[in-house]
């Protein structure tokens, strides 16, 4: 290669280096003009009480910003530190920094969220909603969970509705959380069923242990640490990439790993799960009450092409099969826009949107799937 050319390819290199960096420096800057920031903190539970909740706990969901502005407590506020360091929350230093907007939850002696259960009145029918952290009203305050707002819908026509939701319960735990709910003396159980609910396989629960959701689950345990802050000048132009393919990545996984609950990967589980349900509705029967399946549908790509229709279909024909009275919600949420309905971006969990929409639609259903046990609805 003569020197002219060397020259030539050397000058052509230096161009394309300069060229990218400014490239680069131009969508950097467009990132930061935008005000696109990377999320770093993460959701925090604390509460008074070692270990899972009990009766009587006093929790706070934190989260590291208020994009809404609904949740109602500021933890820098020295006041609202005192008033839950004065009933006992354990751990607020460790999060007042990175998770300062918070959420919080009382549980009654039944260790459900709300008050305690009134006596039974005469004439009044009695609906237990049974379910998981979307039943609980995870990322919600208290009046706005589902359950809370169908019982406003539904008082009027001689009903009361009772908050028995459990976070993180999925079966075979919530065998055990029906079995509470029976205590309150139900005469309807709605089991507001969740697409990750079933009972696992062997290999679906080593898939969790290899990490086939890795990063979907943004909550701080108190007493590890927190990553270190971010420095300013670290790239949000790569940042933004890098979460832009993390979101990527934990959809697709998400994807496979819901569908696969109710395939062959998880044929064991799944009927473990139709048995378990099949159960709750002979239990209720056998105590001449009623027993409904209601399904949330999961809150990603409502309003495109949603990936879990034939999940639906699957617990539908289940349902029908087995004699089950069953409500699908998911028609109410079709055409919405996805990340309206999420409580926070980087929790998926139903906002007060959604719950206000699963409470609404299943307002309009129970009329027609509990005719026979209270025809005063019509």
């Amino acid at each position: 290669m003569t020197a002219g050319r060397v020259r030539t390819w050397a000058a052509n290199l230096a161009l394309l280096a300069v060229s990218t960096a400014a490239a680069f420096s131009i969508a950097e800057a467009a990132v930061r003009a935008l005000g696109w920031a990377p999320r770093y903190g993460p959701m925090a539970w604390i509460s008074n009480a070692e270990g899972s909740v009990k009766a009587g706990t006093i929790a706070l969901l934190a989260y590291p910003s208020d994009p809404r502005g609904y949740f109602p407590l500021d933890l820098r506020d020295e006041a609202t530190r005192r008033r839950y360091e004065g009933l006992g929350v354990r751990h607020l230093a460790d999060v007042v920094v990175s998770s300062p907007h918070a959420i919080e939850y009382r549980f009654n002696s039944l260790a459900f969220r709300g008050g305690d259960v009134p006596p039974r009145r005469p004439g009044v029918v009695r609906i237990a909603i049974v379910g998981d952290s979307f039943t609980l009203g995870w990322g919600v305050r208290e009046e706005d969970a589902g359950p809370v707002i169908l019982d406003a819908l539904l008082r009027p026509a001689g009903f009361e509705v009772l908050n028995c939701g459990r976070a993180g319960a999925d079966f075979p735990l919530l065998n055990d959380v029906f079995d509470k709910a029976l205590r309150t003396e139900p005469d309807l159980v709605v089991y507001a069923m969740v697409l990750n609910d079933p009972d696992r396989s062997d290999l679906m629960k080593e898939r969790l242990r290899a990490g086939a959701l890795r990063g979907a689950n943004n909550l701080f345990v108190p007493g590890r640490s927190l990553a270190p802050p971010r420095p300013l000048l670290e790239s949000r132009l790569a940042a933004l990439v890098a979460d832009r393919f993390e979101t990527w990545r934990t959809r697709e996984e998400m994807v496979r790993w819901h569908l696969d609950l109710y395939a062959e990967a998880n044929r064991r589980g799944w009927s473990r799960t139709r048995d378990a349900v099949r159960g709750m509705a002979d239990t209720m029967r056998a105590r001449q009450g009623r027993f409904v399946v209601a399904l949330w549908p999961l809150l990603a790509d409502l309003d495109g092409n949603y990936p879990f229709q034939p999940i639906h279909t699957e617990v539908g024909d289940f349902c029908r099969r087995a004699g089950i009275p069953f409500h699908d919600s998911l028609p109410a949420f079709r055409g919405r826009r996805t990340a309206d309905l999420w409580a926070h971006p980087i929790d998926r969990h139903p906002n007060e949107v959604a719950q206000r929409i699963f409470a609404q639609s299943l307002a309009k259903a129970l009329p027609g799937l509990v005719a026979d046990r209270a025809p005063h609805l019509k």
